[in-house]
């Protein structure tokens, strides 16, 4: 875990990102600056920062040293990173290591080695670090976010409205989802529940009972060849009596048993012949016994006939229509027997469903009015210290307000919306944060919102980009001043400057140059220290002297 359970930005290491063909940097808790002549590839390393967002794309980020890039990062563990990496399902470690690589069209992202979306490094990284930049808000671009600086104010305050309009938005969403899934118009139901009724009913009165179709037509095809059937075997029956007693088929085997007998008192090789030849003579006598009794016992019933045939063409209709045999006919009458009682449920609910659901809207309602009255109360309070946070960066003509607008329907962060808007000057009309043309006076007023919140803020590493983009020595010792206190406050901030009143305070420093010849450019990060430090920030100053 990093120092105080605090998440912080401890490593980056860089391959062909960029102008940064390699890069392995270190970082220190506080406040550290970015500096380097125009040109020279300042905004470059925010945009290194920013691949973390997911929102990038690879020819964003691949530089000219080969066809792949590598970004890594590596931050200390705490409690919400514990808490993002268990919402996705992500190996828990002492550490974070965040990865980004790809080619020119085509990237992946990795955390801690599990391959993740774009989508879940986002939130991971939203919930890391916060880009105040001209070319990267990004925050910006999320509704909620702005909304979400009003519920950080107090969050205590909120947690209790935050619940009980959670549990009852769930509730809205489930019967919202059950009115979208059932037919909008009831008379179509009722003809389904008509007409699944019927073959219920259908299938029921026939009494199937399973392998009863193979015995009917077994007895169907008795009954019909009735006549075939016992003209035919009296013929054969009448062949193995014989037209005499003489030419019976008995006779004739015993006959040739006869003659064996007196072949084998010669050749005993023989023998089985004639007992063969006796037990083909037992075997007849069997037959004729058992056609005759088959006979005597045929009797022809016209009525059965009937009955056995319309039970046979009842099976083969409910056959047609519900199954190839019986086990899937029974099956089909299961399924429709639940499609119907699952149809009743709906029919039942639906007519109460619209009830229940401006229940539990007027429910959502009284709890959103306790949310906005809360929140507007939250953002008063935060207008009144970023102003006069802005006073003393010199925007002492501002006016910070907020608007809330009303959602079309709830959402999951309540039925309104809460916009931060802003007049720079006296007779300028108030536009929101967003829209607000310079980058430095929109930096700025992100970090009289960051020092306005800082006792709440969830994420602790900060950048900016520009925040002194057109301020003087004096303006920039102010705004190197208000830094350094986010700094003190536990936050890790970092800000890319070209003031040397801001750089000058900072705990860290670092510089990016930027070599080029007639084929290439290439960009380096170089950690100032010591002399090193003293003598840029003195280029930087020049003439100017530091407060």
């Amino acid at each position: 875990m990093g120092e105080a359970g605090l998440t912080m930005l401890r490593e980056m290491r860089v391959q062909n990102a960029l102008l940064f063909k390699e890069a392995d940097i270190a970082f220190e808790r506080g406040f550290c600056a970015v500096t380097g002549e125009t040109g020279a590839g300042k905004s470059m390393f925010v945009s290194l920062l920013r691949a973390l967002s997911g929102e990038l794309k690879g020819k964003d980020l691949l530089g000219p040293f080969g066809d792949r890039f590598s970004i890594e990062t590596l931050w200390d563990g705490s409690k919400e990173v514990a808490h993002l990496l268990s919402e996705n399902d992500l190996p828990q470690e002492d550490t974070l290591l965040l990865k980004v690589t790809g080619t020119e069209e085509r990237l992946s992202y990795r955390v801690n080695g599990s391959m993740v979306s774009a989508s879940v490094i986002r939130e991971i990284a939203n919930g890391l670090i916060s880009i105040h930049s001209q070319n990267a808000f990004q925050n910006l671009r999320n509704p909620l976010f702005q909304t979400a600086i009003a519920d950080s104010y107090r969050p205590q305050a909120l947690a209790d409205i935050a619940s009980r309009y959670r549990e009852a938005f769930r509730e809205y969403q489930e019967l919202k989802a059950i009115s979208g899934a059932l037919p909008s118009n009831t008379r179509e139901m009722a003809r389904t529940l008509d007409f699944l009724s019927f073959q219920i009913e259908e299938i029921e009165n026939a009494r199937l009972v399973i392998g009863e179709d193979e015995k009917v037509f077994a007895e169907l095809q008795i009954l019909s060849n009735f006549e075939f059937l016992k003209n035919t075997l009296m013929a054969a029956l009448a062949e193995i009596e014989g037209k005499n007693e003489s030419d019976s088929m008995a006779d004739r085997l015993g006959f040739v048993a006869s003659k064996l007998k007196k072949v084998n008192n010669i050749e005993k090789a023989v023998g089985d012949w004639e007992k063969m030849t006796n037990e083909l003579s037992e075997t007849l006598h069997q037959l004729f016994l058992e056609i005759s009794s088959y006979l005597e016992q045929m009797d022809y019933d016209e009525e059965r006939l009937r009955e056995v045939g319309a039970r046979y063409d009842m099976i083969e209709s409910i056959k047609r229509k519900y199954g190839n045999d019986i086990p899937e006919v029974m099956a089909r009458l299961h399924s429709f027997r639940e499609e119907k009682e699952t149809l009743y449920e709906k029919m039942n609910l639906a007519e109460h469903l619209d009830e229940k659901i401006e229940a539990v809207r007027s429910v959502l309602s009284k709890i959103d009015t306790e949310w906005r009255a809360l929140r507007e109360e939250n953002a008063s309070e935060i207008e009144e210290q970023v102003v006069r946070e802005l006073v003393d960066l010199k925007m002492e003509k501002i006016r910070f307000a907020h608007e809330i607008s009303q959602e079309e329907d709830f959402t999951a962060h309540g039925g309104h919306c809460l916009e931060w808007t802003a007049s720079i000057n006296p007779g300028m009309p108030f536009l929101p944060i967003a829209k607000i043309a310079s980058g430095g006076e929109l930096s700025r007023i992100f970090l009289a919102m960051e020092l306005a919140l800082k006792e709440s803020l969830a994420v602790k590493t900060l950048v900016f980009d520009e925040v002194d983009s057109g301020v003087g020595p004096r303006m920039g010792h102010i705004v190197g001043e208000k830094i350094k206190q986010l700094a003190q406050n536990g936050f890790q901030v970092f800000v890319i400057t070209h003031l040397p009143q801001v750089a000058a305070r900072a705990d860290q420093h670092f510089m990016v140059r930027k070599m080029s010849d007639e084929e290439q450019s290439l960009s380096t990060i170089i950690d100032l220290r010591g002399a090193e430090r003293e003598r840029e920030v003195r280029e930087m100053a020049g003439e100017q002297e530091i407060p």
